[in-house]
């Protein structure tokens, strides 16, 4: 049996109504956390690591995230 192929308009209408549903899905929307911290005396792993506590730690910047 061969897979049925669809038009480029047949494509994104299906593919619309897949984006759709999975995001009607979702319980909260997500919104993009942001931390902005300056680097003093050349101190990159410590900014990076202020800006990571600042965001409420690494395990909370790294939830759902499995490998």
């Amino acid at each position: 049996m061969r897979p049925r192929s669809f038009d480029r308009r047949e494509f994104l209408l299906v593919g619309a109504g897949l984006l759709a549903g999975a995001s009607a899905r979702s319980k909260t929307p997500s919104k993009p956390v942001v931390s902005i911290v300056r680097i003093q005396n050349d101190k990159v792993a410590m900014a990076v690591e202020k800006a990571i506590d600042l965001l409420g730690g690494i395990k909370r910047v790294t939830k759902g995230i499995t490998r």
